[in-house]
Order: C-alpha cells, then structure tokens, then sequence
C-alpha cells in the first residue's frame, strides 16, 4: 500500500483525506488498463435533495418565476377539497 501512496497522492493534486479515494484509485486504474479513459464518480445528492445554498435558492426562484408565468397564462393550482377533480387528476371521482 505504501508504494502507490506517492502516485495516489500525485494523482489527487490537493490534500483529500477521503478513505474512499484508495478503492476509487485502483477501480480508475482497472478501468484504464481495460480501455475506458474517462469514468465519473459521484453520488449527485448534494443537487438532488439541494443540499448547496445557491442550489436551493436558485430553485425557489425557478418556482416563483413559473409559478408567476402560470398565473399571468391564467392557471390556477389546483387545492385539495376545493378541487377535488383537479388535484387527483380526476382518476377519484
């Protein structure tokens, strides 16, 4: 293990002190000697559950601007027991 820490380290460019970049390492360098040259890794969860503040603010405006565009093309949403049709797509009848 000692023998590839230099390259590992080499290879990261910063300080990272994630355990997961030692298996990372060897599944990049398997998928290079078997042909592939580009994998990305990631969860992605940060985005999807908006787990940066800029994210989260940019999806609230997202929001407010459609909501805002739907209201000036005349729609309405539609709110459970005033309109009961609407708000289970009419499958409850």
């Amino acid at each position: 293990m000692q023998k590839f820490l230099p390259e590992l380290v080499f290879h990261q460019d910063e300080p990272i002190a994630d355990p997961v970049c030692v298996p990372l390492y060897y599944v990049s360098k398997l998928a290079r000697e078997t042909g592939t040259i580009v994998v990305q890794v990631g969860e992605g969860a940060d985005e999807i559950f908006a787990g940066y503040d800029w994210f989260r603010k940019y999806l609230m405006h997202l929001r407010n601007v459609l909501a805002s565009g739907a209201k000036a093309a005349g729609f309405r949403a539609p709110v459970a027991g005033r309109d009961r049709e609407a708000a289970d797509g009419g499958f409850l009848q």
